[in-house]
């Protein structure tokens, strides 16, 4: 049996690096991961290792509803998630990811580049699992907050890099994919990449979450 011991205590550990979907960020006109601290229903992650990330927090789900505004029968208490949308409404989803410690400052390269994909996989039918949306290939340079985009959750400090994917789908989207009426699965995948030249390297930086499932419901009256 093998053993293993922690390094001594006050020894700094330089470079340091971790990717998470962590609770309490939002960004601008999007909706923020949320919190099921009312259940039992942990991430998996969170579960293993505890609270991630420099800052440590706690893991999130990604949000969802109906766009661009919620109907009277919706919630209407912040963050507004609806896990019942409506085929003939546009419906957004939020999801966000972080890459933080003291070795973040140095992924940032126009060479070093993060997509992420939304798929849905039918649960009631027997249909094929659907991508809805695709960031494209979104380089690891700080702009301005805002969605699909990287930005530091503090410059000065230069320890945060957020993104949000921000994915609206419109209600020709689930026709065009023949998504009919029924109980779907969100799973959003999360991968980075370093570019080199006419060739490309996965870089061991990776996430996924399936958490989410949610009912594609025929169109309800206007109240």
């Amino acid at each position: 049996m093998h053993t293993f011991v922690n390094p001594l205590p006050g020894i700094p550990v330089f470079k340091w690096l971790c990717f998470d979907y962590p609770l309490g960020y939002r960004t601008r006109k999007c909706l923020p991961n949320i919190d099921l601290k009312y259940s039992s229903d942990k991430p998996v992650v969170e579960e293993i290792y505890g609270q991630l990330g420099v800052p440590a927090r706690a893991q999130g789900h990604p949000c969802m509803r109906e766009y661009p505004f919620p109907e009277a029968e919706d919630p209407y208490i912040r963050p507004y998630h609806d896990q019942i949308v409506d085929v003939d409404r546009a419906t957004v989803f939020d999801h966000t990811g972080r890459l933080s410690g003291s070795f973040a400052r140095y992924l940032v390269q126009a060479n070093h580049k993060t997509i992420v994909r939304m798929h849905v996989v039918p649960l009631t039918d027997s249909g094929e699992p659907a991508e809805i949306w695709n960031s494209g290939y979104v380089d690891l340079m700080p702009q301005a907050e805002g969605p699909n985009v990287w930005y530091w959750h503090d410059s000065n400090t230069r320890k945060e890099l957020i993104f949000t994917a921000h994915a609206i789908v419109e209600p020709g989207k689930w026709a065009g994919l023949n998504l009919d009426p029924g109980i779907y699965k969100l799973v959003i995948n999360w991968e980075f990449w370093d570019f080199k030249g006419n060739q490309k390297e996965r870089m061991p930086i990776s996430g996924f979450s399936d958490a989410i499932s949610f009912e594609l419901s025929e169109p309800t009256a206007r109240i």
